[in-house]
């Protein structure tokens, strides 16, 4: 298993890819960039995560670019 990070901590995320992320639990009408943002890591982007929506690494690393 991953390891995750504490509650508190300053992490980049990034939005898995076709999902809209809200950019915080009190970020009503914002979404995460797709390039990924910094964050605090609580409850609610813990929730994200676990749900699959929210990432812990860039998903296109480099020059790799998935195209569907």
């Amino acid at each position: 298993m991953t390891q995750l990070p504490s509650m508190g901590d300053r992490v980049r995320v990034w939005p898995a890819s076709g999902v809209r992320v809200q950019d915080g639990a009190t970020g009503f009408g914002r979404f995460l960039p797709p390039e990924g943002r910094e964050v605090e890591w609580d409850a609610y982007f813990h929730r994200r995560f676990l749900e699959g929506s929210v990432l812990l690494h860039d998903p296109a690393p480099g020059d790799a670019t998935e195209k569907r």
